[in-house]
């Protein structure tokens, strides 16, 4: 483990799953599996230990999500790069030779500095965390050509460059056999678990809310991260893979409350309870939806699903037509085809004036530093520029760069009260649906 201090406001741990056994034929023995590390009580043992091996200036994550495609969005990987400094990552001669390279596991963790106040909400579940407090901010594996050898005259300031990405990987990665249609008007969450039960993913790695809407049977013969995010687009969902590792689902109308974070971003600070941002994007339209038509896929040849089309006419005529199209969904009930429809209209027919990202930076103000690492996509926080106020949820992290000095990053934000005011309330959507207070 390697650890630094960045600016006084949190302690970074650097970590790689390189078992104490790895040189004494546990792989040859049949007996590797990711879920080994991490794990005290396994012949592979803990993660490896080494000291001040991070290049400053080397370390960054970035996840999040493509706000331009999707029913409600679609969740990216979360990506990230470091390089190790000296001769022992040499992937042919030095002591980790065989297992320093692609799929080598990685995560970063974080704690609050001594004499720092961990801010409320942004913890992970205490089971998940050690004694000494430890955060998660990434966890996943080398990609297969994320792992490039730069030798020096100088053995001592060799370095191998490192690019991770999360569970994301492995999911998009499988793709399944096919098997016979099964699964009819299973809801959206038990689907989620077939898949991931097909792709072979820990159970122990699952944070699925049950429930969701009737979905049509399928043959599984498809991408497994594919066929996750239809489900999601058809349910209305969140799906995405959480800092600590864990596939997360929340089905519409079965959500569980977003977690309240105990901040408020801020322009200019009116009080210590308010964390002063660097810069701000103001509100700008986003991709414009107001003529939506929805059908779902025939459940068989007899079948001919129904076309529900859904207007904003105010919208068109202020912005022109922009039309949207989706005939992929699996949902059971020609019904619902009208719920999503909607659904797409109260989030896109209109352009939202909440700000669209904020940066952050610890040497303005050293709270940031905890928001960047530890802030996840069920959380919720506030955001004001000394006028207004308005509730967001994170929606991407970009370019968080992680050094001695600072810790700085943009965070994209989704305006949550574009599914919390208006004529979808009266439309039957209950804001509780997205956790919405």
């Amino acid at each position: 483990m390697s650890t630094l201090v960045a600016d006084g406001t949190v302690e970074i741990a650097v970590e790689l799953g390189v078992g104490r056994s790895a040189l004494e034929g546990v792989w040859d023995s049949a007996v590797w599996g990711t879920n080994v590390w991490g794990q005290s009580d396994t012949s592979l043992g803990d993660w490896v230990d080494f000291t001040c091996d991070v290049v400053d200036e080397s370390l960054s994550t970035t996840s999040g999500t493509d706000q331009t495609d999707g029913v409600v969005t679609h969740w990216a990987a979360a990506t990230c790069s470091l390089r190790l400094l000296g001769p022992a990552w040499d992937p042919w001669h030095g002591p980790y030779a065989g297992l320093a390279g692609p799929g080598l596991p990685v995560r970063i963790r974080w704690r609050p500095a001594t004499g720092m106040a961990a801010l409320a909400g942004i913890a992970d579940d205490e089971e998940d965390l050690d004694a000494s407090g430890w955060q998660f901010a990434f966890v996943g594996a080398v990609d297969d050509e994320g792992y490039n050898w730069n030798p020096q005259t100088d053995p001592a300031r060799s370095y191998a460059a490192l690019a991770a990405t999360d569970g994301t990987r492995i999911l998009s990665a499988f793709d399944g056999l096919e098997q016979n249609p099964q699964g009819a008007q299973e809801t959206a969450s038990q689907r989620v678990t077939r898949i991931l039960d097909t792709a072979l993913w820990s159970a122990t790695l699952r944070d699925i809310t049950a429930g969701g809407v009737a979905v049509q049977a399928t043959t599984l013969a498809d991408n497994a991260w594919t066929m996750l995010l239809q489900v999601a687009d058809t349910d209305l969902a969140l799906l995405w893979i959480r800092r600590d590792g864990y596939v997360c689902y929340r089905p519409l109308g079965r959500i569980k409350s977003m977690v309240a974070v105990d901040a408020t971003i801020a322009v200019c600070p009116a009080d210590s309870s308010q964390i002063q941002m660097v810069d701000m994007e103001g509100g700008q339209p986003t991709v414009t939806r107001n003529i939506v038509s929805i059908s779902r896929q025939a459940r068989d040849e007899t079948d001919t699903p129904v076309t529900i089309t859904r207007t904003d006419d105010e919208s068109v005529a202020r912005f022109l037509p922009h039309t949207y199209q989706r005939t992929d969904l699996i949902h059971w009930d020609d019904d619902w085809s009208g719920v999503i429809a909607d659904a797409v209209l109260a989030g896109s027919a209109w352009p939202r004036d909440a700000p669209q990202s904020v940066e952050l930076n610890s040497r303005v103000d050293p709270r940031a530093a905890q928001l960047l690492l530890g802030l996840d996509f069920d959380h919720r926080l506030t955001i004001t520029d000394g006028v207004s106020a308005w509730q967001v949820a994170p929606s991407a992290f970009s370019d968080v760069q992680i050094n001695r000095r600072e810790i700085t990053g943009v965070i994209a934000l989704l305006d949550m009260s574009a599914w919390a005011s208006g004529a979808w309330d009266t439309a039957k959507w209950d804001i509780d649906q997205w956790g919405y207070i």
